[in-house]
């Protein structure tokens, strides 16, 4: 959604609170996917417009939220975003290649997403920045079979209800992890391969 979009998504959290939405979070997931890097056909052009837009919420500032011509029966007010936390992340396949051309290796991470498309502007309100490694076939097996409402119980709880006792091997988790790491599809693919 757009910016206004967010704003009033924590007012809602907030049970209509702005004063305690004005301190809540906002994670915006897959920021990859409005870049593009240098390498690709193109930067889309829309994407840098996202970014932008981003930029203005990020820096903190007061916005006009509700009383949209939309929903004119709405009262509006101003949300400052100054004490928001806002938690960036993304997959960033193929950054790895940007990483390895570089002629002298360094720790120069704002220099790598640039390159990979997020405007620079951007990056400097987003101070903290942290990799994490890809998901290993372990990983991958505790996610189907150790965590709340994990696929293995879910199957269980589907086979049950037709009376019919499921189990499966550890052996074919790990199966089924081999082929979700080979095929880059990490958790999310799992129930796929399921």
């Amino acid at each position: 959604g757009d910016v206004e979009d967010m704003l009033e998504s924590l007012v809602r959290k907030a049970d209509g609170d702005v004063e305690k939405a004005q301190c809540g979070v906002v994670i915006i997931d897959e920021i990859d996917k409005i870049c593009s890097s240098k390498g690709s056909s193109g930067r889309d052009p829309s994407g840098e417009g996202v970014q932008q837009a981003l930029l203005k919420l990020v820096e903190g500032g007061e916005f006009k939220v509700g009383g949209s011509k939309a929903e004119p029966k709405t009262k509006s007010y101003m949300f400052d975003t100054t004490n928001v936390l806002f938690i960036v992340a993304g997959a960033f396949t193929n950054i790895e290649e940007i990483v390895l051309s570089r002629e002298v290796p360094s720790e120069n991470m704002q220099e790598d997403f640039e390159k990979f498309g997020i405007i620079p502007e951007l990056l400097s309100r987003l101070p903290t920045r942290v990799s994490l490694r890809p998901l290993t076939e372990e990983n991958l097996v505790e996610i189907m079979s150790k965590i709340n409402n994990n696929l293995v119980g879910q199957y269980k709880h589907l086979f049950a209800e037709d009376d019919i006792k499921f189990k499966i091997t550890k052996s074919a988790l790990r199966e089924i992890a081999r082929n979700s790491i080979l095929g880059n599809t990490g958790a999310r693919g799992l129930q796929g391969i399921f």
